[in-house]
This record gives structure tokens, C-alpha cells and sequence, in this order.
């Protein structure tokens, strides 16, 4: 009995796959919302497109796939490994979604500094800004060298 409840116990991860996806539909919504906004004052004056703007867009949308990638990670995982998903998609373990999640945060804290670099006016805020992630950036892609290593796989390419 207490086997099968075990067993079942996995499929509490359809409630923080539910979540997710929420959350993701919701990063969508803003970041669509936004983008509609933003062109509307670029066709009323071309000049007018902020490249701050634009960048703060590919952040959310990136921030959506990184959502998407742990939404389907975890449910393959965890509820129905037999889905069928795009090869830069598969997950054999817990360790492979957490390589893939890093590395996707890597590109939004490379977007996040972009962002940040072009809407900041002192070259000293930018430069403590660009030192803070590429910090975070080393420190993430050690941690993701290191644990490929230590599984026995070989290291995933830089994105």
C-alpha cells in the first residue's frame, strides 16, 4: 500500500507543471501585450523604437522558454517519458533539465546585461552591472561543466 502511494506520489508534479504553465502563458500574455504596444508607437513614429524596449521583450519571451523547457522537462520526467519532443528538447534525468534551465538563464542574463548596458548612463553602473552577471554566468557554467563531469557525459556545448 504504501509502495503504491509511492508510486503515485509523482504525480504531484502535474500540480507544479499546472503552475508553470500558468506562469509561462502569463510571461506570453505581457511580453505580447508589450510587444503590441511597442510597435504601435514605432508605426506612429519610426524613429521611436527604443532598442531598451525591444530587448526587454526578447527577456520575457526568453524567460517564457526557459519556463516552456522546465514545463516539458518535468512532465516527461516525472508523468509520461514516452511524449515525443524535439531532440534539443530531451531529458534523460533531473540533471540534464537543470543543464538545460541553466543554460538558458546564461542567455537571459547576456540579454539582461545588453539591456541594462544600453539604458544605463554611467559607464561605472554598467561595468558593476556586466561584472555582477558575468559572475553569475561563470559561476553557472562551472557548475554545469562540473556536473556533466561528474555524471560521466560530456559537457554541452556553449548556446
Amino acid at each position: 500500500m504504501l509502495t503504491q502511494f509511492i508510486e503515485k506520489l509523482r504525480h504531484v508534479t502535474l500540480v507544479i507543471v499546472a503552475g508553470l504553465t500558468v506562469l509561462m502563458f502569463a510571461v506570453i500574455a505581457v511580453a505580447t501585450r508589450d510587444l503590441f504596444q511597442l510597435v504601435s508607437v514605432w508605426f506612429t513614429n519610426p524613429k521611436a523604437l527604443p532598442a531598451v524596449d525591444a530587448l526587454y521583450l526578447v527577456d520575457l519571451y526568453l524567460v517564457a522558454v526557459v519556463l516552456l523547457v522546465l514545463v516539458v522537462g518535468l512532465y516527461k520526467l516525472f508523468v509520461d517519458a514516452a511524449i515525443q519532443t524535439p531532440a534539443w528538447l530531451e531529458v534523460k534525468d533531473l540533471n540534464a533539465l537543470k543543464s538545460k534551465v541553466i543554460r538558458t538563464i546564461i542567455l537571459v542574463l547576456a540579454v539582461t546585461f545588453t539591456k541594462e548596458a544600453t539604458s544605463q548612463g554611467e559607464a561605472t553602473d554598467v561595468a558593476a552591472i556586466g561584472i555582477g552577471i558575468a559572475a553569475m554566468i561563470i559561476a553557472l557554467a562551472v557548475y554545469v561543466r562540473a556536473d556533466a563531469e561528474h555524471s560521466g557525459v560530456q559537457a554541452p556545448e556553449s548556446p
